[in-house]
């Protein structure tokens, strides 16, 4: 070919210069034995050849580039070691041997490596979280309303022992207590009672029930409000308390003159009268009266009979019903109407 040497003696040109004239630049041979990279490597070169000399170039750039350690920085210094001896990076666990030296001291005694002789300077404590007052206050309504079904005084002093609260929670124990009751029945009531009454000396004190009462007289006027039996109500309870052992004597008698609320006045009277009753304290254990299926059954029978013979001289079928409702015995209707059977027969017998 004219204007040129030929493709064919620029390859032996190429060859010839790197074979003699470059000790330092990769002979053809050892180019032919590269991986399959390499080839394709020099594949581009041999593209992009223009001249003699530009073949050269390549070919030096090529051997610096096959050459070159991986693991040095690219301004060529330090020593070209793998990083952290092969310990780096991310996931990586460390070198062979690293556990060696971690410290093996543990406080949990299923560990392995738990050493009951290092424990000594170790307490473990556990510490209960302490409840507020408006959380005890929401644990208790919701226990009482269980109570009141249920009756067992021993299961709601357990429950609240496990609290292991101080004394000025304990305080609202009775406050609660009562404000629940103030708007219920007698039967209520008398539940309410007796529980304090069980409370008294397993879990509160007299003095802890000494200032419950105070802080409801305190409270007396807001809660009129919404029960306007509220003072006489809290008398009862006071006085069945005084007769219960769970209320000092003088309590009633300290407060008189102390208190600035008629409802509080209205309430300490109450407590007052049925305290200076001849054989009072005996008969406050029915302050409440025998409601409900705490009365005996002959009483029963007798409320029925006295109830029925009422209505036959009266006639009014409304106070029947509500007297009927009063004994709060739906278990005992049944009593109404034998006895309704027994004062026909007997009516039957007189005019027939």
């Amino acid at each position: 070919m004219s204007g040129g040497d030929s493709p064919v003696k620029r390859e032996s040109s190429l060859s010839a210069d790197v074979d003699n004239d470059r000790p330092d630049v990769l002979s053809a041979a050892e180019l032919a034995e590269g991986d399959v990279g390499t080839r394709a490597m020099i594949t581009g070169a041999k593209a992009l050849r223009r001249s003699p000399s530009k073949d050269t170039a390549y070919a030096v750039a090529l051997k610096k580039a096959l050459t070159k350690d991986r693991h040095q920085t690219r301004s060529g210094k330090g020593r070209g070691a793998p990083k952290k001896r092969g310990a780096g990076g991310k996931g990586v666990w460390g070198k062979l041997g690293d556990e060696l030296g971690v410290d093996a001291f543990t406080t949990d005694i299923h560990d392995p490596n738990y050493d009951s002789d290092g424990q000594d300077e170790y307490r473990l404590k556990s510490v209960r979280p302490e409840i507020t007052e408006d959380q005890y206050k929401q644990f208790l309504e919701e226990m009482f309303h269980e109570y009141f079904e249920h009756g067992d005084t021993i299961e709601v002093i357990e429950s609240i022992k496990e609290l292991k609260l101080n004394d000025k929670l304990l305080q609202k124990t009775v406050q609660v207590l009562i404000n629940l009751a103030l708007d219920r029945k007698a039967t209520v009531r008398e539940l309410s009672s007796v529980l304090i009454s069980d409370m008294y000396g397993s879990l509160l004190s007299q003095d802890v029930i000494s200032k419950s009462f105070a802080g409801i007289l305190s409270d007396l006027p807001d809660l009129t409000i919404d029960a306007p039996e509220a003072p006489t109500v809290v008398g009862q309870f006071m006085a069945r308390a005084v007769a219960d052992d769970c209320l000092p004597p003088k309590f009633v008698s300290s407060f008189k003159g102390a208190v600035e609320s008629s409802e509080a006045m209205v309430a300490l009277e109450k407590a007052e009268v049925l305290l200076s009753l001849k054989h009072g304290i005996v008969r406050l254990d029915n302050v409440w009266g025998v409601g409900g299926g705490i009365r005996p059954v002959k009483t029963l029978m007798k409320k029925m009979v006295l109830l029925l013979k009422e209505y036959l001289s009266s006639g009014d079928v409304k106070e029947a019903i509500r007297c009927l409702l009063d004994l709060e015995v739906p278990h005992f209707h049944h009593e109404l109407v034998y006895e309704v059977g027994n004062q026909l027969l007997l009516w039957l017998e007189l005019y027939f």
